[in-house]
């Protein structure tokens, strides 16, 4: 998992899909997803104000407060855990 959503892609995710699922039981993907299936989608388009090339961002536990982000992601040997309001994690 961690590989998909950070090692691999370029910069960032416009939209997350099904195909994280790929290899899970169907029962499962199933309950999850009403057994609807949608692609995955990177920030393909993305334009910085200078003109530069977009780079990923980092986020840590020290700077996290300074850059007003709206959620973010946790990612554990046992799972993922979504948290609203990351910029107040201390």
């Amino acid at each position: 998992m961690a590989r998909h959503l950070i090692d691999d892609v370029p910069v960032g995710w416009e939209t997350l899909g099904t195909d994280l699922l790929d290899g899970a039981p169907a029962e499962l993907v199933t309950t999850l997803t009403r057994g609807r299936r949608w692609p995955s989608s990177t920030l393909d388009h993305s334009i910085t104000l200078d003109g530069s090339p977009p780079a990923r961002m980092t986020v840590t536990h020290e700077h996290a407060a300074d850059q007003n982000l709206q959620w973010g992601y946790v990612l554990r040997p046992n799972g993922i855990k979504g948290l609203p309001g990351i910029n107040t994690l201390v």
